[in-house]
């Protein structure tokens, strides 16, 4: 979980989600997106997570970075389970 925790991966464990969640909206992160998952964390888990990789994708896209393969590839996968 710990090795993953910013990039994501496919088909992550609660576990994993929880600790990708909790370091995006720990208290001492001061940017906007953080305090507006922290506002919607009654979506769920997944719901939160997907928000969390929607925000970290356009922020790297913002920014000219690059976009980690897995955060793209997880990215997806969470999107068509919640869609199914």
């Amino acid at each position: 979980a710990i090795r993953i925790h910013t990039c994501g991966k496919e088909d992550m464990n609660d576990l994993e989600k929880v600790l990708l969640l909790a370091d995006f909206i720990e208290v001492n992160r001061r940017f906007e997106n953080a305090g507006i998952v922290r506002q919607s964390l009654d979506l769920g888990l997944d719901k939160c997570v997907l928000m969390t990789f929607d925000m970290t994708i356009k922020h790297l896209i913002d920014v000219n970075a690059i976009i980690d393969l897995e955060t793209l590839r997880a990215r997806n996968y969470l999107q068509r389970r919640i869609d199914e």
